[in-house]
């Protein structure tokens, strides 16, 4: 079944790299200030029946953050959880803002947990786990384990190429940790159900999850789609111009001789059994590369995102897939509304035309949207 429902929710924003370029110096030195606004009640309860844990642990050679139902019992402080920018190795990350959540650090797990779905979530392209704690703490709340890797890249589009091919593998890669974790004789034994796993991720963390559920590059789709982008001026393009010129690049990269003519092989990892993709890109797929991804996949896009267009992200990815796909339309969201809605921010942030930072009640309720259609199946 494939359906299309809208909803009316506000945002705005710029891309991810114009917002970098104006923050690269000032803010590192402006205090954090509270947005008006923001609802401090909004993220003051636990969201769901149980009470959330966080912790930060290596997984697959990353790391990671794990959100899991937590021991009632424990009453340590909230956490905080900042969002940055990365922008180069040899400069300090930048702090834009700061979201409070419900979770408590390194919480006792719950007395009895036993067989939780799992649910691995891949941030967008130089992204923290960090920035979508309002999806990790509302799955934990509701009895999932929730595993974040962070992908330890830098806001350089020129590097876009080796995500391509690394961010999958480096998914399965954490999911083997996971596995061997909640085996017999793991720390987590018993308390994950490896037969119940949800890939999710944002943007190009989108990208990454319908590619570890069998979606396949199809050359001939993406350099037919990016020469068709061009000549109407679509704003997917710059995509194209990232990816076209290292194609030979990205093929070495995964161990082939040559860039295949069209598809390309499957980077399916099989104890995945649905997909979660959040303004996730398409665009490299096509409808052939698609039709492979057979596991039911829920899509939700934003009308107003100019990074990851519906044409170019959830539309094609519900045209194309083998299996039960659902698109969810937010009308009036940009890309970064899936994000964090925050508490505090540095004044220069709060200036930006940028949606790094964002209206907090707009993206509360793009988040109870999301939510709500997860809930539903």
């Amino acid at each position: 079944m494939r359906r299309t429902r809208r909803f009316l929710v506000g945002g705005a924003v710029v891309t991810l790299v114009a917002a970098a370029s104006l923050v690269r110096v000032a803010a590192a030195w402006l205090p954090l200030q509270p947005i008006d606004g923001a609802d401090a009640t909004e993220s003051s309860a636990a969201p769901g029946p149980h009470q959330v844990g966080v912790t930060r642990m290596e997984l697959g050679g990353l790391d990671a953050l794990v959100w899991y139902p937590a021991d009632p019992a424990h009453t340590g402080h909230r956490q905080w959880y900042p969002a940055t920018l990365r922008m180069d190795p040899s400069l300090p990350q930048v702090s834009l803002s700061s979201a409070r959540g419900t979770a408590r650090p390194d919480a006792p797990w719950l007395p009895g947990l036993a067989d939780a779905p799992l649910v691995i979530f891949s941030p967008g392209f130089a992204l923290a786990p960090e920035q979508y704690a309002w999806f990790g703490e509302a799955m934990a709340g509701r009895g999932s384990v929730v595993v974040a890797p962070d992908h330890g890249e830098f806001l350089d589009p020129s590097r876009l190429w080796e995500s391509t091919v690394d961010r999958p593998r480096a998914l399965s890669a954490v999911l083997d940790d996971v596995e061997a974790l909640a085996s017999a004789g793991g720390a987590w034994e018993g308390r994950v159900a490896l037969d119940d796993v949800t890939a999710a991720g944002h943007s190009y963390g989108g990208y990454a999850v319908q590619a570890l559920a069998g979606a396949r590059i199809d050359t001939a789709s993406f350099m037919e789609r990016c020469a068709e982008g061009r000549a109407v001026g679509h704003p997917g393009v710059f995509m194209c111009d990232a990816l076209a010129p290292r194609l030979g690049d990205m093929a070495a990269r995964a161990g082939l001789d040559v860039v295949p003519e069209g598809l390309w092989p499957s980077m399916r990892d099989e104890r995945v059994t649905s997909v979660i993709s959040l303004a996730g890109d398409a665009y490299l797929f096509g409808g052939r590369g698609m039709e492979s991804l057979t596991l039911p996949v829920l899509a939700v896009g934003g009308d107003a995102d100019a990074d990851t267009p519906l044409d170019w992200g959830g539309e094609l990815t519900v045209a194309g897939a083998g299996g039960d796909a659902r698109l969810v339309v937010l009308e009036g969201v940009a890309h970064m509304d899936f994000l964090n809605a925050p508490d505090a921010a540095r004044r220069l942030a709060t200036w930006l035309p940028g949606d790094m930072v964002g209206d907090p009640e707009s993206r509360h309720e793009v988040h109870r949207e999301v939510l709500a259609e997860v809930a539903e199946g």
